[in-house]
């Protein structure tokens, strides 16, 4: 493992010490770069090589054409695909009711007339606690607004 640095410009630099007696000779295998940040596993980069001797080499990688699979640490990642606008009918129907000053009062004054509105909304947006659990629910947050 070698520590490597970034600096000011966002380029990483990592300095590889002689590996002079480590292998043979033509031995060949895989390389890759590995980026360990916090908890995560990063393999940027990845080829083949050859062990040759007394040669001096620089290896600069630029830009990559092609995406490698990048391998994450164990621990789950929480990843969203997509993000759907849900509306809440109990709050959606509150909001309307406020908006035309129609208070808890003017509900039980009225309540064959509204709750009549209330089921027909409920059927209308298939409300999955039924419409007595629909109805007692906007009646009770209005209450409270």
């Amino acid at each position: 493992m070698f520590k490597g640095t970034i600096n000011k410009n966002g380029n990483c630099k990592v300095p590889i010490k002689k590996l002079k007696g480590l292998m043979n000779e033509n031995t060949t295998g895989d390389i890759k770069l590995e980026v360990i940040a916090e908890d995560t596993l990063i393999e940027p980069w990845q080829s083949d090589f050859i062990v040759n001797t007394a040669k001096k080499v620089t290896v600069e990688v630029k830009s990559q054409k092609e995406k490698k699979q990048i391998k994450e640490s164990i621990k789950p990642k929480v990843k969203v695909k997509s993000v759907k606008n849900y509306v809440n009918p109990i709050n959606e129907m509150v909001g309307v009711l406020v908006e035309n000053n129609i208070t808890i009062n003017k509900v039980l004054q009225n309540k064959n007339k509204i709750a009549t509105i209330l089921k027909n909304y409920a059927d209308a947006v298939n409300y999955k606690g039924g419409t007595q659990k629909f109805i007692k629910e906007v009646i009770n947050k209005l209450a409270k607004n």
